[in-house]
């Protein structure tokens, strides 16, 4: 409709087509068609630009992250590890504390060792299964106890399967019953690899291990 349907200036109703009103003889102002609300231009280059950045600043969080944890625990690892160099080989071997005997991942151990430590890990994980049954708190208390217990047995293992030139991974094999048994036994009793492996110098050689 290009035109009003009643007159601006007395009301009275306007024909269509009309240009001026037929009772007061006033000019019909054209209606005007209603604006469409404009419609925003997806820029591509500018939301690519900020998806960079984002992607950076997240990047940027996660390396200054990484640095702090650096800072604050390299320090102390750096302190509970030898550095040992045999030829073109570099081997971080655990220094001889109670705490890296039965905590760290690095290097070898042989049987002796791991036999004498797990008996005492035993002994620990049957003393937090008696606190257990002491009630409520007693719970808790041994609830730590069996976990810290467990968290040394895989320690000792993945070091086991290290001094026999094993993956670490395969300590998982030990959660599958009936292969449990056998892969005890294997690192139990199987003499580890004569000389240095990727893992670090032979435990058995004095001043090494």
């Amino acid at each position: 409709m290009s035109a009003t349907n009643f007159c601006q200036n007395c009301g009275a109703k306007l024909e269509p087509g009309a240009t001026f009103c037929g009772s007061c003889g006033n000019p019909v102002q054209p209606q005007q068609p209603p604006q469409q609300p404009q419609q925003p231009q997806f820029d591509l280059n500018k939301a690519g630009q900020q998806f960079s950045e984002g992607v950076n600043e997240v990047a940027g969080t996660f390396k200054q992250a990484a640095n702090d944890i650096n800072t604050r625990y390299a320090p102390a690892a750096n302190q509970a590890i030898n550095r040992i160099e045999s030829g073109d080989a570099v081997y971080y071997i655990p220094k001889d504390t109670l705490q890296d005997k039965f905590t760290c991942f690095h290097g070898r151990l042989n049987r002796l060792p791991y036999f004498l430590r797990s008996i005492v890990i035993g002994v620990i994980y049957a003393i937090g299964m008696g606190v257990m049954e002491a009630g409520d708190f007693g719970v808790l208390i041994g609830l730590v106890v069996v976990v810290a217990s467990a968290y040394m047995s895989i320690t000792l293992g993945i070091r086991r399967l290290h001094d026999l030139d094993k993956s670490g991974w395969l300590v998982l094999l030990c959660l599958i019953p009936v292969v449990n048994f056998f892969v005890g036994l294997y690192m139990l009793f199987a003499k580890g690899t004569t000389g240095p492996n990727k893992y670090g110098p032979d435990p058995l050689i004095p001043n090494l291990g």
